[in-house]
């Protein structure tokens, strides 16, 4: 409960000031992401034989108010996996148990190797097995935010080898391009719609659009960057596009930021209702600027 206390308390300081003095929304993400990386280090002891690695926003140190956080897990072999199993497993529950101190962190396992059906922490072989022969394309996009929180240096760097491999180790295709249109398209399909709500994260020119581009450029220039808005300043210099990108994509994370700010939870639903009719229009505006931008640079030229 001690830690839940510290959290709520620094969350709430972190947002304070956001609010009072520095409406700098960067530097809400990285105070955010912070806060998560202490917690987590501090709580999380199986640090010899096992690596805490963040993916997400998590990985790329740019949460926002209510955030789950993306999670996996790595042992160095067989038998830290058999013994840190179940210490992993309360490690969770402590995560995401409600107290009356309230619960630290909603944690997400679906970027994990075979997602949610998939081990809770699978062995470094495992991982360079799965990667070779096993992963899709949208993992690759994933991983370019992976972060490894906590573990042995040398284990550390054992498994940053596999996983750059993974991402950078062959070029970008047309296959691969083709890949992230039907994703998204598949993504957008399976959306519930209504004329009077935008899905601001997932819809289409939504924050999603913005960040898949930027992975996939990511992987084109063989660029180690985990963050999505430092990506967009380096690949600015290169493909100008992503100035623009950049403003209407935080122009979204900003309007998520007060979504969440006016709503409890995680909403990335903008409402008609919910401020006015003209930022409504602004948005679904500044969202087919995303679009077009999106399917007019996914290629390999």
């Amino acid at each position: 409960n001690l830690f839940r206390r510290f959290k709520r308390i620094w969350e709430i300081r972190i947002i304070l000031n956001y609010l009072t003095k520095s409406k700098n929304l960067t530097r809400l993400f990285e105070s955010l992401s912070d806060l998560a990386q202490v917690v987590l280090e501090n709580t999380f002891e199986l640090k010899e034989n096992t690596l805490l690695i963040a993916l997400g926003k998590f990985g790329s140190k740019e949460l926002n108010i209510s955030s789950d956080l993306d999670l996996c897990f790595v042992s160095k072999d067989n038998q830290a996996k058999t013994d840190g199993v179940f210490y992993i497993q309360e490690f969770i529950k402590f995560l995401t148990s409600h107290t009356k101190e309230g619960y630290l962190y909603a944690v997400d396992f679906r970027l994990r190797p075979m997602g949610q059906k998939g081990e809770l922490n699978p062995t470094l072989e495992f991982y360079k097995n799965y990667f070779e022969t096993k992963a899709r394309f949208w993992e690759r996009l994933s991983w370019t935010r992976y972060r490894i929180i906590t573990g042995d240096e040398t284990f550390k760097k054992e498994f940053e080898k596999i996983a750059d491999n993974f991402l950078f180790g062959k070029d970008i295709t047309k296959e691969d391009a083709d890949q992230t249109l039907s994703m998204k398209f598949e993504i957008e399909k399976n959306l519930k719609y209504s004329k009077d709500k935008l899905n601001i994260k997932l819809g289409p020119g939504s924050m999603m659009d913005a960040e898949f581009i930027t992975q996939f450029y990511i992987l084109k220039e063989k660029l180690k960057e985990p963050s999505m808005l430092k990506a967009m300043d380096t690949l600015k210099e290169k493909y100008p596009f992503f100035e623009k990108l950049k403003e209407l994509y935080l122009y979204l994370r900003g309007l998520e930021t007060s979504i969440r700010l006016k709503k409890e939870g995680s909403s990335s639903n903008l409402g008609i209702t919910d401020f006015d009719k003209e930022t409504f229009e602004y948005t679904k505006t500044l969202m087919k600027e995303i679009r077009d931008i999106f399917l007019k640079n996914i290629n390999v030229k």
